[in-house]
């Protein structure tokens, strides 16, 4: 189980220390996390629905209660990542980026999150292809051929 204070603790570790800003805002028990610099929202829903208009153009992504931590950070990551989170952390913390890609797993979780976007969607194909090439090659000289690689999830 996971509550909106962990997930807010979990945005201050991974935004924070890179002196990016977010704003929470208070929806009864549930809580939105507005990251305006990648136009992320992060919805730590508890029962509370949202008017669709104010998530209109916004990538948005869901934390609910039952998630368990590591499960919670995953979701926390690709919705920051849809709005260019690892482009940001790879031209301004280059060996943090280096580091969460190559010891953190963030190249397999990155990978997987891809081909569960872009299994059936054929606009994709080409970025398919790169992927199994990727996932041959390992991740490290994938960025040493293709530095920009892991920066963002298309969605």
């Amino acid at each position: 189980m996971i509550t909106a204070d962990d997930v807010q603790q979990m945005l201050f570790n991974m935004l924070s220390l890179y002196n990016i800003e977010f704003s929470v805002v208070n929806a009864g028990d549930s809580k939105i996390f507005e990251v305006e610099k990648f136009g992320v929202k992060i919805i730590y829903l508890d029962g509370q629905l949202f008017d669709s208009k104010s998530l209109k153009d916004w990538h948005v992504t869901y934390v609910h209660p039952d998630y368990t931590v590591s499960k919670a950070r995953e979701a926390i990551v690709f919705g920051l990542a849809k709005g260019g989170y690892f482009h940001y952390l790879h031209h301004n913390y280059k060996n943090t980026f280096n580091k969460m890609i190559s010891f953190e797993g963030f190249d397999r979780m990155i990978s997987e999150e891809r081909k569960r976007i872009y299994r059936h969607r054929p606009m994709y194909n080409y970025i398919k292809e790169l992927m199994k090439k990727a996932d041959r090659e390992g991740s490290m000289y994938t960025l040493s051929v293709d530095p920009g690689f892991f920066d963002w999830i298309i969605q």
